[in-house]
């Protein structure tokens, strides 16, 4: 019994409420008006359109008054936007963002400030023409005469202090590891790369030199359009061919570590990896062609004066050698790979070599379990030796 009085009140203002609309209804009104400045859409002189309320969400709300585009807007309940702005005429989930709103801006001229400098600040009278303003190319042809004075003035001061570009060049040459650093020098070149000079280093690389200008580099994207052939595959490289050919040759040579290398030449280390993976087995490919195995004659001819008193019918000097691998997983290329003599798992090869010291043969590796005279008549070396060997 003591919510009856509370009840009725609600009820009370409920029909007041529908009273209210049905009056307005009655008197018509105006109708809903898009509130984008320039459109002039409404709900009752256009009812093909559709209204719609600006959204709620905070990151779409924003994108939606920079599209309407008015200056302090603070939208209300009652602000909609129509169909036309939409593209296709209808707002989707896809399509949710007014686009086709013409705003109309307006320039406000900028004032100086009224510091000391801008006051004595020169500002150019709105009479000029335009075809009497600097552009691009006048601005150019300004920076490259600055350029060229400051060039001839940096010559004369090299000048003066008795400095010639060479000189310079000299300079850096020797505080750099590159090829020009050693051409000249036979005794460092050899001990870098096994050459015994730039010269024979040239040959060699000149025999290279069709098929490594196009090396297609371990782990990087390389072109296979025709219309790139003439070009090298891959990015530029920051080294020459040639300078990596002699990079390579140096840690063959030395065994050195690929951060030094990194250092040396001035790379990262997952170039210099790179480099000596791709050059590594273009060299194998390459360099297994070359036949290296001596006639009889040259032997003969080059051979030292006390293999000819004691061992003149010497044809080559052979032995076998093992490099220690890695323990397989496998249990089969465990045993297969095990050697008793080394205590280790082992790749064993064949070598041999002529007796004035050249290396003359150089098997494949077969497993280090495997016996040096069933090694001898598996790769046939046998078949190469002639009558009287």
């Amino acid at each position: 019994m003591e919510n009856e009085p509370s009840t009725s009140s609600e009820t009370d203002k409920s029909l007041t409420a529908e009273k209210e609309c049905c009056k307005r209804k009655q008197k018509g009104g105006g109708g809903t008006t898009c509130c984008i400045p320039t459109c002039n859409s409404n709900a009752k002189r256009n009812p093909e359109l559709s209204f719609y309320k600006i959204p709620s969400d905070k990151n779409v709300r924003k994108q939606w008054l920079h599209w309407i585009g008015r200056a302090n807007f603070v939208p209300s309940s009652y602000h909609r936007v129509c169909s036309e702005h939409f593209v296709g005429g209808k707002k989707t989930c896809l399509n949710n963002l007014p686009k086709r709103v013409e705003k109309l801006l307006k320039l406000t001229p900028t004032k100086p400030r009224t510091t000391s400098k801008c006051r004595e600040r020169d500002y150019p009278s709105e009479d000029i023409p335009q075809n009497d303003q600097p552009n691009e190319l006048t601005l150019l042809r300004d920076e490259t005469l600055e350029l060229e004075h400051i060039v001839q003035t940096l010559e004369t001061k090299n000048k003066d202090q008795g400095e010639d570009i060479s000189v310079l060049k000299e300079k850096v040459q020797q505080c750099s590891f590159s090829i020009d650093r050693f051409e000249d020098n036979s005794t460092d070149f050899e001990f870098y790369t096994g050459f015994p000079n730039y010269n024979t280093f040239k040959a060699f690389y000149n025999y290279l030199s069709l098929a490594c200008e196009r090396l297609q580099y371990i782990g990087s994207c390389n072109s296979t359009n025709k219309g790139a052939m003439d070009d090298k595959c891959g990015p530029k490289r920051m080294l020459s061919p040639e300078e990596e050919l002699f990079m390579c040759l140096t840690r063959l040579r030395l065994g050195l570590l690929e951060r030094d290398l990194a250092n040396r030449f001035n790379l990262s280390v997952s170039q210099v990896s790179r480099i000596w993976v791709t050059w590594l087995d273009f060299l194998y490919r390459w360099v297994r062609t070359i036949p290296i195995w001596p006639s009889q004659k040259y032997v003969k001819e080059n051979m030292p004066q006390r293999f000819k008193e004691s061992y003149p019918n010497t044809r080559v000097i052979i032995d076998c050698t093992e490099v220690f691998l890695e323990m397989p997983s496998q249990p089969r290329s465990q045993s297969a790979t095990f050697s008793t003599y080394k205590n280790h798992n082992t790749g064993k090869g064949l070598l041999g070599i002529s007796p004035q010291g050249d290396l003359t043969f150089v098997s494949e590796l077969y497993a280090g379990n495997t016996s040096d005279k069933q090694l001898t008549i598996d790769f046939g070396i046998l078949k190469l030796l002639e009558k009287g060997d």
